[in-house]
């Protein structure tokens, strides 16, 4: 197992945003955290891997136990931000030259171009990329350290169909040599296409865990986008948004 999380809470100040959230992730699997925008993804990730503090429970990463960023954190999990702060005018190939220094075995840098498509565009600055092309040298900074673990917050968010089915490639790929991929996504196709589980996470608890044919079984629906609704509620009709 690479991660458990048992119990879990987290508030800021008095307003609890995440409840005795208990998890397991399995080696080698790509793991889905689905919910809505504003559910708690972000803080989830944030507090399981110890950049905040959680209130109460216990956190296991590959076998260590986690209350804060360690060297398990630091050296074997590789985390891709919803927003990361690039330097504007370093190429693609300096950008990952530098982030390869601060690791103690990294991957080489041609080996990472090459496998996410960007050896043709290494000189490229990185304020003259597309959108797709970012998302892939953020990829590209995440794989860089070799990490046993991989977490993407929201990787696709905003691209087109096509970008977005060339990353869930990658991210097969990088399963299929043993890694671990935890992301999170509102994209149920993204999630029924890509993920081996998914928890979905709503007001404040992982409310199922299982994996996605799974809990269209369950619910009775024809998609997992169906299943969601159908757990959830429909919060636009109730006027939440």
């Amino acid at each position: 197992m690479t991660i458990e999380v048992n119990n879990m809470c987290k508030s800021y100040g008095e307003h609890l945003v995440l409840d005795q959230i208990c998890l397991k992730v399995k080696s080698g699997t790509v793991f889905g955290i689905l919910g809505r925008n504003g559910a708690g993804k972000t803080s989830l990730i944030e507090t399981m891997i110890g950049i905040r503090k959680k209130d109460s429970g216990q956190v296991t990463i590959l076998d260590k136990k986690v209350e804060s960023v360690n060297d398990t954190i630091k050296y074997h999990v590789g985390l891709q931000p919803q927003n990361s702060a690039l330097l504007p005018r370093q190429t693609i190939f300096e950008t990952l030259t530098l982030f390869a220094s601060l690791y103690p075995n990294p991957l080489p840098v041609e080996q990472v171009m090459s496998q996410l498509g960007l050896d043709q565009i290494s000189n490229k600055r990185i304020n003259h990329l597309s959108g797709g092309q970012k998302q892939r040298v953020l990829l590209a900074v995440t794989m860089i350290g070799d990490p046993k673990l991989l977490i993407l917050d929201e990787p696709t968010a905003g691209l087109d169909p096509q970008v977005r089915r060339s990353l869930w490639s990658v991210i097969r790929d990088l399963r299929d040599q043993g890694r671990t991929i935890l992301l999170t996504t509102h994209y149920m196709e993204e999630a029924e296409q890509l993920c081996d589980e998914v928890a979905i996470l709503h007001d404040k608890h992982i409310i199922v865990q299982n994996s996605p044919q799974q809990i269209i079984t369950r619910q009775q629906t024809k998609t997992l986008e169906d299943a969601f609704v159908s757990l959830t509620g429909n919060l636009v009709a109730e006027g939440w948004d």
